[in-house]
């Protein structure tokens, strides 16, 4: 039995999720993208680097090349 799938924020995590969905979300409880949780030190992870990045960024380089460093997902404006 399957409840909850726990992992990093991979793409292809996403991916495993919807096929699990699909090849035994008849049989129980398991709902894909609604049971998965992401891992907290993974995310924990990603916003550090962020954060270490801006106090580097402030000594060593540009305002355009941090930003052309960032993730698509931050805004930049």
């Amino acid at each position: 039995q399957l409840l909850v799938l726990g992992a990093d924020n991979a793409s292809n995590n996403n991916t495993l999720v919807d096929s699990l969905a699909l090849r035994i979300g008849q049989l129980g409880r398991f709902r894909g993208k609604l049971h998965r949780i992401r891992c907290f030190a993974h995310i924990l992870n990603l916003v550090m680097k962020v954060v270490i990045n801006v106090f580097l960024c402030h000594y060593h380089c540009s305002l355009t090349e941090f930003y052309s460093g960032l993730p698509a997902c931050f805004p930049t404006g």
